[in-house]
């Protein structure tokens, strides 16, 4: 189930980067025409732009639609399809606070992995083995053990965010204290 959900989104999304990658690759087409002919070229060029700025906001809010759908899985044992259903149907309402949620908690775990693996590269690389060979690959090897002690935070973000948006649709909570 994980696996054709997984496959799911990616289809997905390679097909929305690769319109954007065939988008983007005609705009520097266009550029270069709109040198020569300024008029025709520099309208399409614009048009182009405008079509690859509705992608990415069409793939942010189908990321954050869909953002859910691996919690729905665990939690509740539903389907590759039926997860993207009930991520689809939690989210409805809600998407600018789980937008909101998810970007500043995806800002605060960047910002984690990359002063932990700042700090080990500057200990390893620039103070402890400075002229050694092997300082680069230690540092990779201890700045991706960081990268996996944060990402569960992703995980758990994207939990809470399943559990609380179940709660607000479904009124479990209600239920439990009336029981």
């Amino acid at each position: 189930r994980l696996l054709l959900a997984l496959l799911l989104l990616l289809l997905i999304f390679a097909a929305l980067f690769g319109i954007l990658v065939a988008d983007v690759g005609a705009l520097g087409r266009l550029a270069e025409r709109a040198a020569s002919a300024p008029t025709a070229a520099t309208g399409y060029a614009i048009a182009g732009g405008l079509i690859a700025i509705g992608l990415l906001v069409l793939a942010a809010y189908l990321w954050v639609r869909f953002g859910i759908s691996f919690a729905a899985i665990f939690v509740d044992d539903y389907g590759a399809a039926a997860s993207l259903g009930r991520s689809w149907r939690l989210v409805r309402d809600h998407w600018w606070r789980v937008a909101g949620i998810v970007f500043v908690a995806t800002i605060l775990i960047w910002i984690l992995a990359i002063a932990c693996s700042s700090i080990v590269h500057v200990l390893i690389v620039d103070v402890l083995m400075r002229g050694h060979a092997a300082a680069r690959n230690v540092a990779l090897v201890v700045t991706s053990i960081g990268n996996v002690l944060t990402m569960p935070l992703a995980t758990a973000v994207e939990l809470s965010i399943y559990l609380d948006l179940r709660l607000r649709r479904e009124g479990a909570d209600l239920a439990a204290r009336v029981a």
